[in-house]
This record gives structure tokens, sequence and C-alpha cells, in this order.
């Protein structure tokens, strides 16, 4: 009996667990189709994503190289067409040099070297010759300006001081803005000398002139702004009215030369020499001329304000009038030269020198004097007010302080009123009561009454007397 139900119970079992394997496989063959069904539905979706985006990027890059290629093709294009532009322009530019080359050789073998067989051939050939600069560039323009100075075209004849003979062509108002025409070997054509030219009017702005020699040649009126004139040498050269702003002198070295009237702002004049040089009423405003020298200038009415003058040398040269208002002047020497209505307004005079120079009725107020040379030079009715750095020991150095007012009152305490009859006993008898007069001009107690006796000294010339006033005028200011 308990085996015949344990076989039932075991018949039970294997049949219970047939049933449920048999339920449960196809539940597990289900789930992997779905996973398939969604591989698939995910792989339909992703290839042609994949596809677009792999031509997105395929067309991006075909497009880009494309365009690289285009501009590349347009690069070449604009190189070639800007090729080709320079060359008909440069064959065009050849073609005017050849034809007024032409056109000047046929007019000088019919009308001779001074063109004066027609009345109207000088008039043509300036036209043409002004025409054709205007058109050149500019290796061409100096080829065609050597050209007419070898022919002597712009050369003027000086037949004495006052009698010369215009060039056979006017080049004023040519175009021969920057022109190379500093001298070099290679050249046929190399010269680096040009005697009696004459540029007057001419445009040369930027141009290049350096190393070349000038003698007796006519620069009047011409814009030479930024010019290169470096290392050149002159002789009798005429700047009158012409415009150098900008224009470097470095080095250079000229003679009997007129800057009249002429603009030098921003000039460069350093180690620039001159001689016998003329500077009236030019503007030389900021212009730098350190460790130049100039003899014999000419500087009347000259406005030299903002200037650096450091280490500059002056002999024997006039500044009347001339204007030196802000200007730098370490260690400037002036010698035998000439200061009357001056004005030397807030100027650094730090270790300068006037040494025998005679200055009057300059105006030196806010001036920096320190170590400032004073040997010899004659100071009447100059203006020192507010001066720094003037001493007891400078003023003594000075041949006559007559009329001029000295820098402040604390100074005059301790160097002027005690010392006053030191620094006078070197003076002529004329100069003794000015020097009193001075003073008591300086502390501001010019009373009527002292100035009467001061007016009364200045008529009486006998050094005895003009002495014993001196003492006589210390006391009352002491009293004061």
């Amino acid at each position: 009996m308990n085996i015949a139900n344990i076989e039932i119970k075991h018949a039970a079992t294997s049949t219970n667990s047939t049933i449920d394997s048999v339920v449960t496989e196809p539940r597990s063959t289900s789930s992997r189709k779905d996973k398939i069904e969604l591989i698939k539905i995910i792989s339909a979706i992703l290839v042609p994503l994949m596809i677009g985006v792999f031509t997105i990027v395929t067309t991006i890059q075909e497009l880009k190289s494309n365009k690289q290629a285009r501009d590349q093709e347009l690069l070449i294009f604009h190189l070639q067409h800007e090729q080709n532009k320079d060359l008909a322009d440069n064959a065009q530019k050849q073609t005017i040099l050849n034809e007024y080359q032409s056109f000047l050789a046929k007019l000088l073998r019919e009308d001779g070297i001074q063109l004066d067989g027609n009345k109207a051939s000088r008039l043509v050939t300036r036209y043409r010759t002004l025409t054709a600069l205007a058109q050149l560039d500019p290796t061409r323009k100096v080829f065609l300006f050597k050209s007419l100075y070898e022919a002597k075209l712009i050369s003027y004849k000086k037949y004495n001081a006052t009698h010369n003979e215009n060039p056979v062509i006017d080049l004023s108002s040519a175009d021969l803005t920057n022109v190379y025409l500093e001298p070099s070997s290679s050249s046929i054509m190399d010269s680096s000398v040009y005697e009696q030219m004459d540029l007057s009017g001419v445009n040369l702005r930027n141009a290049s002139l350096s190393r070349l020699r000038f003698s007796n040649v006519r620069f009047r009126g011409t814009a030479m702004d930024m010019v290169d004139l470096r290392y050149t040498f002159g002789t009798s050269v005429d700047f009158y009215d012409s415009s150098l702003n900008q224009a470097t002198f470095y080095k250079a070295e000229y003679k009997d030369t007129i800057f009249r009237e002429a603009r030098l702002k921003n000039a460069n004049l350093t180690r620039f020499i001159c001689k016998d040089c003329l500077f009236m009423d030019s503007d030389l405003e900021n212009a730098v001329f350190s460790d130049g020298n100039y003899y014999y200038g000419d500087f009347l009415g000259a406005s030299m304000s903002n200037c650096i003058m450091v280490n500059a040398y002056f002999l024997n040269s006039s500044f009347a009038m001339a204007d030196f208002n802000g200007c730098t002047m370490h260690k400037v020497e002036f010698v035998d030269s000439d200061f009357q209505r001056a004005n030397f307004q807030n100027v650094d005079l730090t270790g300068g020198m006037f040494i025998n120079c005679a200055v009057h009725d300059t105006d030196f107020r806010n001036c920096t004097m320190i170590r400032t040379e004073l040997s010899g030079s004659t100071f009447r009715r100059a203006n020192f007010e507010r001066c720094t750095g003037l001493t007891d020991e400078q003023l003594k150095q000075a041949k006559t302080l007559a009329g001029s007012t000295l820098p402040n009152v604390q100074q005059l305490l301790h160097t002027g009123v005690a010392n006053l009859e030191r620094i006078a006993s070197g003076l002529p008898h004329e100069d003794l009561c000015y020097g009193v007069w001075l003073d008591f001009n300086l502390v501001s107690m010019r009373t009527e009454t002292i100035g009467n006796k001061l007016h009364e000294l200045r008529s009486n010339l006998e050094l005895q007397r003009s002495r014993e006033r001196v003492k006589e005028l210390e006391a009352q200011f002491a009293q004061l």
C-alpha cells in the first residue's frame, strides 16, 4: 500500500513538472523574440541615421574642400590679376617715360638746349614734364629728374649776387614725393653733387636725399616734410619759406644757408653743424638741437618753444626776440651771443653757459638755472622772477645785472642785500645804482621816497658817492 502510494505521488509530481516546463518554455521563447524584434527596430533606426550622419559629414567636408579650392582659385586669379595689372601699369609708365624722352629729345633738337627757338616751347615742356612726373612711379621719377639735371634743364645761372637766370624748365609744383636720390655706385647716372639747381615749389615730401652735396641749390617754398637729409653737405642752400616739418638733418653740415620763415616743427637737428645760417622768423617748435654746433647764426624772431638742446653749442649767434618757452637746454653753451627781448620762460638751463653774452630785456621767469654759468655776460633789465637754482656765486659771474629782477625775497635776503656791494663791486659806474634798485624792487619796497633817491643816483655816476648811498639804502632796507 505504501509502495503504491509512493508511485502515485511520484507520477503526479512528474506530471506537474512536465506541465510547468511546457508552460515556461513558451514564455522564454516569447521574451527572446521580443528582444530580437527590439534589436531589429533599433538597427532599422540607427543604420539610416548613421548613413545620414556620414552623408552630412562627407558633404560638409566636400563643401569645405570645394570652398578651399574656390578660395585658392580666387586667390590665384586675384594674384594673377594684380600681376597683370602691375605689368600693364608698369608698361604704361614706361610708355609715358619713353614718350616724354622722345618729345624732349625732338624739342631739344629743334629749339636747342635753351628751348628758345619758340616762345611756347618752355611752357609746353613744363606742362609735359609735370604731367609725366605726376603719372610715374618714384623710380622713374628719379630717372627723369636726373636726366633733366644732367641736361642742365633745371639749373639756373648765377651772374652775380642780384641777377640770376631762371632754369629752362620750371619744376614748381612738380610731384617728386617718395623719391630716393641717395647716391649709389651701381647707378650709371649716379651723382652725389647737385649745383645751381632750382627745386623751388616742388613737392619732395618723404623723399630720401641723404649723403648728397648741395651747392647753390634753391628749395624756396618747397614741401619737404619728413625728408631725409642725413649726412648731407650744403653750401649757399636756400630753404626760404620751405616746409621741413619732421625733416632729418642728422650729422648734416651746412654753410651760408637760409632757413628764413621755414617750418621745421619736430625736425631732427641732432649733431647738425651750421655756419652762417639764417633762421629768421623760422618755426622750430619741438625741434631737437642736441649735440649740434651753430656758428654766426641769426635766429631773430625764431619760434623755438619746447625744443631739446642738450649739449648744443652756439657761437656769435643772435637770438633777438627768439622764443625758447619750455625748452630743455641741459649743458647748452651760448658764447659771444646776443639776446635782445628773448623769451626764456619755463626753460631748464641746468648746467648751461652764457659766456660773454649780451642779454637785454629778456624774460627768464620760472627758469631752472642750476649750475648755469653767467661769466662775463651783461644782463640788463632781465627778469629772473621765480627762477630756481640761481645763487650768489652765479650772480657774481655776470658783468652787470643793471635793472634786472632777481628771483624771490628769500633768495635776495640770503644772497642779494647782504652781498650787494660785493656783487656790484665789479660793475661799471652806471650799473651800480641799477643793482640797488633791483633789490628794493624784488622785496616790493619801492616807496616813492626810495624811488626818487634811486632816480637821483642814476643821474650821478661818481663811484664814491654811489657806494655811500648804497650803504644808506641798505640801512633803510634793514629797518623796513
